[in-house]
């Protein structure tokens, strides 16, 4: 069996090609100030992202509710369509 060895071989060298030909990351680390960090933490914590999404879901449930002193129209109809050749036995 010749594959065997051959198989191996070129996994051998596949594999570290690989791994050379991934880019590293190259951009260099940048420098902020305090309020630029204040605001740069605020926007990615998840806790101040959860608190205002509750914010906004009371908000809507205040609309909510007052839709419903609001008039409201309501069809509950039926449509049936019947022709000749239904009749036929």
């Amino acid at each position: 069996m010749t594959i065997r060895p051959m198989l191996t071989a070129l996994i051998l060298y596949l594999v570290p090609a690989c791994a050379l030909g991934q880019q590293t990351d190259s951009t260099a680390a940048r420098t902020i100030n305090l309020p630029q960090a204040v605001e740069l933490a605020l926007r990615h914590n998840h806790v101040v992202k959860i608190a205002s999404l509750h914010v906004e879901e009371e908000k809507h449930a205040k609309e909510v509710a007052r839709s419903a002193y609001l008039p409201t129209i309501r069809n509950d109809s039926t449509f049936a369509h019947a022709t000749d050749t239904q009749f036929i036995a």
